[in-house]
C-alpha cells in the first residue's frame, strides 16, 4: 500500500527485556514502605511484550497550511463551488467565455494572466482545490441558472460571485 492512501497495514513488533539504571534526572518511584530503601532496585526491568500483529492505520496526506503545496494532479470533481470577491484593485475576472454556445452553462473559452480566476487558481494549486480551466462551464453565479446572457449580465453587476463550475469530468 502506499503512503497516505488511507489504508491499513501490517506490522510486527518485536520487543524484548531491557536492563538499564535510571537515569538521575529522572524521578524514582518512591519505594513502597515495607520494603527499607536500601534494598530498593537500582535497575528496572522493562515490560516483556510477546511479538504479535498489530493493524495501523497509515496517515493521510498533511493538512493544507502555510507553505503547503499540492503534491501530484489534483483530482477533478464533476463540478465545484468558488466564491470570488471583486476589490477596488481587481474588478475583473480575466477570463474569455461564450455566453451564445448553445444550452444552459456559459463556457470558458481562456484564462488570462491577470485577474480574480488568475488569483484563484495559484491559491488553489497552492492548497489542493481544483482549478478553473478553458473547456470547463459555469453552470451558475448567484442562483441565476440556465440562461448564460443572464448569468454573464450577473458578472458585470456584482462584487461577490459565488459560482458553480461544471468541469464535465466523471
Amino acid at each position: 500500500c502506499s503512503e497516505g492512501d488511507g489504508q491499513t497495514e501490517k506490522i510486527i513488533l518485536e520487543t524484548q527485556t531491557v536492563h538499564s539504571t535510571l537515569p538521575q534526572y529522572m524521578p524514582q518511584e518512591p519505594a513502597p514502605q515495607h520494603v527499607p530503601q536500601e534494598s530498593a532496585p537500582t535497575a528496572r526491568e522493562a515490560p516483556v511484550v510477546e511479538d504479535r500483529e498489530v493493524e495501523k492505520k497509515t496517515p493521510g496526506p498533511p493538512a493544507p497550511g502555510p507553505g503547503w503545496i499540492a503534491q501530484g494532479p489534483v483530482p477533478v470533481p464533476e463540478e465545484f463551488r468558488i466564491t470570488l470577491t471583486k476589490t477596488a484593485e481587481r474588478t475583473k475576472l480575466g477570463m474569455d467565455v461564450d455566453k451564445h454556445a448553445g444550452g444552459a452553462n456559459v463556457k470558458i473559452l481562456k484564462i488570462k494572466e491577470d485577474g480574480l480566476v488568475a488569483d484563484y487558481n495559484k491559491m488553489a494549486l497552492q492548497s489542493g482545490q481544483p482549478e478553473i480551466k478553458a473547456r470547463y462551464e459555469i453552470m451558475e453565479i448567484n442562483g441565476v441558472t440556465g440562461h448564460p446572457k443572464s448569468m454573464v449580465d450577473v458578472i458585470a453587476e456584482s462584487d461577490v460571485l459565488n459560482l458553480t463550475i461544471y468541469t464535465g469530468k466523471k
